[in-house]
């Protein structure tokens, strides 16, 4: 948003308050330093010394923002000034303003509470997404089967002994549970029951296998091998 007024589809804005339609930043950086030589006046007498961290701090938060169709009018005036001028704040009809307009004062400690209940009031109004996961496995499930019925294993391609290796291993992947799912990937064949458990990759003389397994999964029968990367060939 930077240090100019945003312009923004608002409707109802017209209506209850004016035909601009904008977003005014109570204590955005050209709000108080437009003439360099109102900053430290300003930013000192309401914020004390620290004024400029204030200001970086909370200039494009929540609790500092609100509608306006006066932003030019409010130029680098003082909190007070923007309240009690024509159109200020004090004369707002929007709900948004009813917080700032109670303030006799504008700093951290305000812009943080109104931050909070503006928050809590969203959180309110467009609740988080509560869905049963069973659900979403589900739909995601029913969507890779589709998927899969749309892809054939014949077109990824595989020399004549990787095919017949492939071939092998796939029937007897099929007849462990008629309900995997077998997606012909772009260079690879892989299969999920629902959750991914392998993929076949083909190679000149030899197809790898890479699974879905911990390290601590791993049964090596000679006890002193490592497994890298949890694959292996046929």
């Amino acid at each position: 948003m930077g240090n100019v007024s945003a312009s923004i589809s608002w409707t109802g804005l017209k209506s209850m308050q004016t035909k601009s339609r904008r977003i005014l930043l109570t204590c955005r950086s050209n709000t108080l330093c437009r003439r360099t030589k109102n900053c430290p006046l300003i930013g000192e007498k309401f914020w004390g010394d620290d004024w400029r961290e204030v200001q970086r701090t909370w200039i494009h938060r929540l609790g500092n923002l609100t509608l306006t169709g006066y932003n030019s009018t409010y130029s680098d005036r003082s909190f007070e000034e923007k309240k009690n001028i024509a159109g200020g704040s004090s004369d707002s009809a929007v709900r948004l303003n009813r917080f700032v307009r109670e303030q006799s004062v504008w700093t951290a400690k305000q812009m943080d509470k109104r931050g909070k209940n503006l928050a809590s009031k969203a959180a309110g109004i467009w609740p988080s997404l509560v869905v049963d996961k069973s659900l979403v496995d589900a739909a995601g499930q029913q969507e890779m089967r589709e998927l899969a019925k749309r892809r054939d294993v014949a077109n990824v391609k595989m020399t004549p002994n990787a095919r017949a290796l492939f071939e092998t291993l796939r029937a007897k992947i099929k007849g462990i549970d008629p309900e995997v799912v077998e997606m012909a990937e772009e260079h690879s064949v892989s299969y999920h029951g629902p959750a991914f458990f392998l993929e076949v990759l083909p190679r000149k003389r030899r197809i790898a296998l890479l699974l879905a397994l911990d390290f601590n999964e791993v049964a090596d029968r000679e006890g002193s091998h490592v497994i890298p990367r949890n694959a292996a060939s046929l």
